[in-house]
């Protein structure tokens, strides 16, 4: 580990398109890796205190011990900075 396990906080507007953004993270490969979401409308707690969608756009906020690094709104920048591998059959 780096510093530590990586920390996602997702935020969307719309449920529907919170779920790729999720499917991905749990797919990362960061070993004690952290994942919380919420729709904007929801309260602010945690990891995702003053966290908020980017240009209405679902919005990822990876994260080590709380400092994050520049949110991101592109799920397939996202999926390469979680680590995501896919198997292929």
């Amino acid at each position: 580990l780096e510093c530590g396990p990586l920390e996602v906080a997702l935020v969307a507007d719309d449920p529907d398109e919170l779920g790729p953004w999720w499917r991905a993270a749990l797919l990362g490969t960061s070993p004690g890796l952290v994942v919380a979401a919420r729709l904007s409308d929801e309260a602010e707690v945690g990891l995702l205190h003053d966290r908020p969608p980017v240009g209405g756009r679902p919005t990822a906020y990876v994260c080590r011990r709380f400092a994050c690094d520049a949110p991101l709104t592109d799920l397939g920048t996202f999926v390469e900075r979680v680590g995501v591998r896919v198997q292929r059959g």
